[in-house]
């Protein structure tokens, strides 16, 4: 391997940092699209070996990586058993939305992208961006409200349901379960066969 000339990042210290900027994130999002740990890190892996040898912005990394999504069959696995039972319930009321609002909330709410960013990863025009937002954040409240409303909660943990009724929406989705990538898959991200010289 060539030294980098003029004190440039070598191909390999570019992906490692992305890797650990972006990864907990980009897996993440795929394992809730595709529920899946090994399709997700697949997706990962995919996303990381063919970044170009400039930076990328973040989101030209989540653009690329829902185009290895929509390449990949979705499993539908069953909710996490050791989560708390508030983590749980917000999972619950996650799944009972359609993968593309969970899709929205996850980037405009869990991860913070802006319109312009959103509207880039999603391929829309970005007013498009905003009312697909507004609507996958008024369906999550109502959905939400209404499985509080029916909720049967133990008294030692009233306050903290309580506090999902009136709590923005991104504080509430920050309580939910979102699947962190497992430790050998930097190894793999970093050493994969198929990463391009």
């Amino acid at each position: 391997m060539t030294q980098p000339l003029l004190g440039q990042r070598s191909r390999g210290e570019l992906i490692a940092e992305l890797y650990d900027r972006h990864a907990a994130g980009l897996f993440a999002y795929c394992h809730d699209q595709l529920g899946d740990p090994g399709s997700a890190a697949a997706a990962l892996v995919a996303v990381l070996t063919a970044v170009p040898d400039i930076e990328p912005p973040r989101a030209a990394l989540y653009a690329f990586a829902r185009r290895e999504i929509h390449l990949r069959d979705v499993v539908h696995a069953p909710p996490a058993a050791d989560a708390d039972p508030v983590s749980a319930f917000v999972e619950r009321v996650l799944r009972d939305l359609r993968p593309h609002q969970r899709e929205v909330l996850y980037l405009s709410g869990v991860c913070e992208m802006d319109t312009s960013e959103l509207s880039w990863v999603l391929d829309v025009a970005a007013d498009t961006a905003d009312e697909l937002t507004v609507s996958a954040c008024r369906r999550f409240a109502q959905s939400l409200s209404l499985a509080l409303a029916s909720a049967r909660v133990p008294d030692h943990l009233a306050e903290v349901f309580g506090a999902l009724s009136v709590a923005p929406v991104r504080d509430v989705l920050v309580r939910a379960p979102w699947a962190t990538p497992p430790a050998a898959l930097r190894t793999l991200a970093l050493g994969s066969p198929s990463a391009p010289p």
